[in-house]
């Protein structure tokens, strides 16, 4: 199974998972690479129900 189709049969909880980590690697990245420290930062599983939202709205949309 390639990494389309491994995500394709992901559930919504899943994907809101897979989508919430990769926001926060992209963002940790960006972070250590231009030596930067942000503050307030959004524990993972808060942003797992947002991510999971956003996918349910844009599911109905």
């Amino acid at each position: 199974m390639n990494n389309y189709d491994r995500i394709k049969a992901m559930t919504l909880d899943e994907m809101a998972e897979h989508h919430a980590l990769f926001a926060k690697a992209v963002i940790d990245g960006f972070t250590t690479a231009l030596s930067i420290e942000l503050t307030g930062e959004v524990p993972i599983e808060v942003s797992i129900k947002n991510q999971k939202q956003w996918l349910q709205q844009e599911s109905e949309g």
